[in-house]
This record gives structure tokens, sequence and C-alpha cells, in this order.
């Protein structure tokens, strides 16, 4: 991780973003940090840019018990390298700017050139998640198969810090789909689709430092969600991952799904769209509406992808 004092080359698109618990993150000419339940907004505008050619991803992040104080964490790829910046509610200011190499492309050695992927960021922790997919590198490899996602971006929240990790050969070729997930009490980890399949993929921590990722089970969704496995195997996509409530969203070309894993719960949605974004509020019981300890979790987040 390197620290810069110049300013951040990031670049983003017009309209609505994801969002997730308490305020969304959305973007015009301004930033807008909107509060779905109060209606609160705030018009921030963009961190300094000198060519804005870079795509970024970002998130809303704040503190439960401290409703006015929030801040902006936007990631960018750029070239070889990943760098983030941060906006704070309490010096109306953006930071530094921070950044990272990323890792060659791992089939060929070429030079990195990676995009992150549809899903979004995940919190575990003090630490932000994203998947990049590594862009293909011909017309041949652009038509034969969808990107599939092949490092992990970790933005540190505390120190500020940006890393990246290769996603091991975890997925069969008839793989469609990957997310970061987080399970109760387990840390990160990852879901992947193959056919009709779930697979929940656990990262362990060596002493030396180093990762591996255990296969930890696997669920049968045709059995689970009564579908037919010759007409929808390889046509099941995660729409979204709700963390605090360890919900993932699925669809099919019909159907829309909630699937609660622990305990084991679906819920079938009979509104189907092209659009979808999983949302979580927190209860507000304490004394004057203010969040009590046993109804929040520590830190909310929201975030964007442009």
């Amino acid at each position: 991780m390197t620290a810069q004092s110049g300013p951040p080359d990031f670049s983003f698109a017009p309209g609505p973003q994801n969002l997730r618990t308490g305020p969304v993150l959305g973007v015009e000419y301004q930033f807008l940090v909107w509060d779905p339940v109060t209606g609160v907004r705030h018009f921030i505008d963009p961190p300094p840019a000198r060519t804005l050619s870079a795509r970024v991803n970002g998130a809303v992040l704040r503190d439960a018990r401290v409703d006015d104080d929030f801040k902006v964490v936007l990631v960018a790829v750029e070239g070889s390298r990943a760098i983030a910046c941060v906006y704070s509610s309490k010096t109306r200011d953006w930071g530094n700017l921070v950044s990272t190499m990323l890792p060659p492309k791992a089939s060929v050695g070429s030079p990195p050139a990676m995009n992150f992927s549809k899903m979004h960021s995940l919190l575990v922790g003090d630490s932000l998640y994203w998947l990049l997919s590594d862009r293909p590198t011909s017309l041949t490899e652009a038509f034969s198969h969808a990107p599939c996602p092949s490092s992990i971006l970790e933005f540190d929240v505390e120190r500020e810090s940006l890393s990246v990790e290769r996603v091991p050969d975890l997925h069969h070729t008839k793989d469609h789909e990957i997310c970061v997930i987080t399970e109760r009490g387990r840390g990160l980890g990852l879901l992947t689709l193959s056919g009709c399949n779930a697979h929940f993929w656990r990262r362990n921590s060596q002493h030396d430092g180093d990762t591996s990722w255990v296969l930890g089970r696997t669920i049968e969704l045709d059995n689970l969600l009564s579908l037919n496995p010759q007409k929808e195997a390889g046509h099941i996509f995660i729409e979204g991952f709700a963390e605090y409530n360890h919900v993932v969203v699925l669809s099919t070309p019909s159907s829309l799904y909630t699937v609660q894993f622990e305990p084991l719960e679906v819920k079938k949605l009979h509104n189907v769209g092209s659009q979808y974004h999983a949302f979580e509020s927190v209860c507000t019981t304490g004394n004057g509406g203010h969040p009590d300890a046993a109804d929040v979790p520590r830190k909310t987040l929201k975030k964007i992808v442009c």
C-alpha cells in the first residue's frame, strides 16, 4: 500500500447507485448520500480529478449510533493499480489517495487489466471487500464466456489501506456466479453457483499469513427452489447479498427468491423486474428513537457501483 498526496483520479457514471443498510449513495454531478428512512440528504462534491479515466465503486459507512457522521469510500481500478479515497463528513473533505498494485493476469502472466464484478461490496469487521474480474484480452475470449471474478480487493477502513488477493481456482467451468459473503461467526467467504448447486467456501488464515479456501457445504437449489434442472441449470443468478441478515437474493428467468441459509428459509417474490438491490435498515427502539446496542450492528454500510 502506498499513500499519495496528489488528487485522486476517479470517474463515475451519472444515475442512482446501489445501496445497503442506512444511507444510499447516488451519483449525478455530485455525490448524493440519502437516508431513505429519514429523508435526510447530503450533497458532496466529487474528489479532485486529473483525467477522470478510472471506473469507480464505493460505499457509505457510518457508526449506527452517530446518525450525522459518515464516510464515503471510493475505490477504482486504474491501469495496473487499485486506488481509494475517503470523504469524511466531520471534515467535509476528501483524504489522501492510497493505492496498491494489482496482480498480473493469472492465466498468461500478462499486465493486470481488471473490472469490478457486478456483485457489490461486503463489510466484514473493519474491511470492505469487492470482487475483481480480469478483462478479456481478445475478442474470442470476450465472446466465449462471461468474465469470472479472479481477485478480491480489500480496503481496511480503520487503516485506510488497500490489498488484493487472488481467488483460488475453486470453480468448475460451469460456475456462472460467484460473490463474497459472510456466514455467522465465520468471517469472509465465497458463494459459487454451479449448475443448480450452491457451494459455500470459507477462508482460513494460516500462521505464516497465507490463506487457504475450504469447501464448507453444498446446497441443491433445484430441490430447495423446486426448479427444473434441465431447463434452469446455468440460469440461476445472484442478485445481491444482505450481510446482516445473511440473505441471498437469487433470480431465475421466471422468479425471484430470497434465501436465508442459517436457518434455511426460502421466500418466493411475485414481482420480477430487471434490477434488484438488497437493502437492510435498522430498528431504533431506544429512547427518542436512537438505536439500542442490541438493535443494530456497530456499523452500517451503503455502497455504490458505477
